[in-house]
C-alpha cells in the first residue's frame, strides 16, 4: 500500500486520516464553515492511498482478480478464482466471495457475497 503525502488535499494522509470522505469533501468545499458543496470539495482531492497488487495467476481468462489482506504486516496467502454461472468465485483461507457480473443482477444491483471459507 502506498500512502499519499501529508496535506488536506490527500485523503487518508496523516492530516486527514481521521476524516470520512464526506467530512473531507465538506472541509475542502468553498465554505470554510463546512457547509460548502461537497462535490466541489471532493474534486479538490489530489490523491488517496492505493494498493499495488498483481492479479492472481489463475483468474478466469479476460478477468483481473485481486485479493488483499489489510493489516500492519504484509501477509502472503493462497488465493484462487474460477468462473461460475453467477460470476467469479474467489477463495482464500480467510473468506470466499462471489463477485457477480459487472452489469449487476436483474435490477442492476452489484452482486458481492462474502462467506466463511
Amino acid at each position: 500500500m502506498e500512502n499519499p503525502p501529508d496535506g488536506p488535499a490527500y485523503f487518508n494522509s496523516t492530516r486527514t486520516a481521521d476524516m470520512t470522505q464526506e467530512q473531507l469533501a465538506f472541509w475542502l468545499g468553498d465554505d470554510p464553515r463546512g457547509y460548502g458543496n461537497p462535490d466541489a470539495g471532493w474534486h479538490r482531492v489530489v490523491a488517496t492511498n492505493h494498493v499495488l497488487a498483481d492479479p492472481i495467476a489463475d483468474a478466469p481468462r479476460g478477468r483481473a482478480v485481486f485479493a488483499l489482506c489489510y493489516g500492519p504486516e504484509p501477509v502472503a496467502f493462497e488465493v484462487s478464482a474460477d468462473e461460475v454461472q453467477d460470476g467469479v468465485r474467489v477463495r482464500t483461507p480467510f473468506f470466499a466471495a462471489l463477485v457477480g457480473h459487472p452489469a449487476g443482477d436483474v435490477g442492476g444491483e452489484p452482486v458481492l457475497r462474502i462467506a466463511a471459507p
